[in-house]
């Protein structure tokens, strides 16, 4: 597996190799793919595995939201890196403007 990696270009980094925690952020996505609906637990062929890849990372980079960028997909993110201000005035049964307006015309 190290060997593939390497030619492909991917530089291995462990926080502390050979231990079963050693990525945290692969064993997240991981996490995340093995919990999504539909996930099918077993592929019968090889191009199976392929295909339900190949559409995971589509929905995990252009659809699945992440609560560390403001609940908005990476590639939402992407094109638009500022994260959303929060409101101004949260609350629960806030009147608005034209409400306050009208009590204060009474």
């Amino acid at each position: 597996m190290k060997n593939a990696l390497e030619s492909h270009g991917v530089q291995l980094s462990h926080n502390r190799p050979y231990v079963s925690n050693d990525n945290p952020f692969s064993k997240s996505g991981f996490r995340t793919m093995k919990y999504r609906p539909g996930y099918p637990k077993v592929f019968a062929i090889l191009e199976d595995a392929r295909t339900y890849l190949a559409e995971y990372v589509l929905w995990y980079n252009r659809q699945h939201k992440y609560s560390g960028i403001a609940l908005v997909s990476p590639a939402h993110f992407h094109r638009q890196p500022v994260a959303p201000a929060p409101a101004g005035i949260v609350g629960i049964n806030v009147p608005s403007e034209d409400a306050g307006a009208a009590l204060q015309a009474a």
